[in-house]
């Protein structure tokens, strides 16, 4: 087994030689949390190496609900019947913890900050890896941060394009911000499209930047 294998495409191509030279079936496993930059593996893979999307546990998987009633039967429209023992509380708590495998057997509120720690590598780690490019993550953070409140029905979605414009345009990495600019697209109901222009650091490279934001 080979985890994070992206880190050394190399094993990629290695690996399937050695099957076509061996003719073995299912002798190795490539985990991986993102995509090698394009033209770092030789070959596809494809006839020698079969991709798996691995997603976190659902709460039949992690024993937090007793797997009675489906959606495929919801869809069917089947009679269903089923009784959860969890509460209000514990679904509160299951939805913030998510189903990442290594948060399921903490029991104290530290099982929380795996999903934080996830968003936080997403946002310094993951982007710069897919191509090698560094970004200010000082943007990402500031639409992230802007935007999740959306989700809890807190505000609308004309507070959240205002409170995203005015963070990017008060950050102090972000010089000269303006607003290109703005309108509902065309047969996307509850959504704002933005573009905006601005440069951070030394060299003064203009950057443009397109928001789109849906309720």
């Amino acid at each position: 087994m080979f985890d994070e294998w992206q880190m050394y495409p190399v094993v990629w191509d290695s690996v399937r030689t050695d099957v076509d030279h061996t003719g073995l079936k299912g002798q190795y496993i490539l985990t991986g949390s993102a995509k090698p930059s394009e033209g770092e593996t030789m070959h596809t893979g494809t006839g020698r190496i079969s991709r798996v999307l691995m997603r976190p546990m659902s709460l039949f998987e992690s024993k937090e609900s007793t797997g009675e009633v489906s959606f495929s039967d919801i869809l069917a429209g089947k009679d269903i019947s089923g009784v959860s023992k969890l509460s209000l509380e514990d679904i509160a708590s299951i939805i913030v913890r998510g189903g990442w495998p290594a948060s399921i057997s903490i029991k104290s509120d530290a099982k929380y900050r795996i999903a934080k720690e996830y968003v936080k590598s997403l946002i310094h780690e993951e982007v710069r890896s897919v191509d090698g490019v560094e970004r200010n993550t000082a943007i990402y953070t500031i639409v992230y941060t802007k935007y999740k409140p959306i989700y809890s029905g807190r505000i609308n979605l004309e507070n959240i394009k205002n409170d995203t414009i005015n963070g990017l345009r008060n950050n102090t990495a972000i010089k000269e911000f303006q607003v290109v600019s703005e309108e509902i697209p065309e047969n996307i109901p509850n959504s704002y499209k933005i573009l905006s222009s601005f440069y951070y650091g030394p060299n003064k490279t203009y950057h443009k930047s397109f928001l789109m934001l849906h309720n």
